[in-house]
């Protein structure tokens, strides 16, 4: 992973290529540009954390709905056999 990949990715917000580039080596040409490489590192992390969260969120949202329509199916056959 070099930093201009990382940079594009975090521009783009393309969390795809953020992962990919995660099982790649880190390539740096000197100690800023390492610095610079680790708070970018940080910033992609970030972004991967709030996805998460996001998407455990909108589980949570379709167990909700799943249960919710289970539960009007079983009312509506329990109305209708009267």
């Amino acid at each position: 992973m070099n930093l201009k990949e990382l940079k594009l990715a975090i521009i783009n917000k393309d969390l795809e290529k953020i992962i990919s580039l995660t099982n790649s080596s880190l390539e740096y040409k000197d100690i800023e540009e390492a610095k610079e490489l680790k708070a970018y590192i940080n910033i992609a992390k970030k972004m991967l954390e709030e996805e998460k969260s996001k998407l455990l969120k909108d589980m949570k949202n379709l167990k909700k709905l799943k249960e919710y329509n289970q539960n009007y199916q079983n009312y509506n056959s329990f109305n209708l056999k009267d």
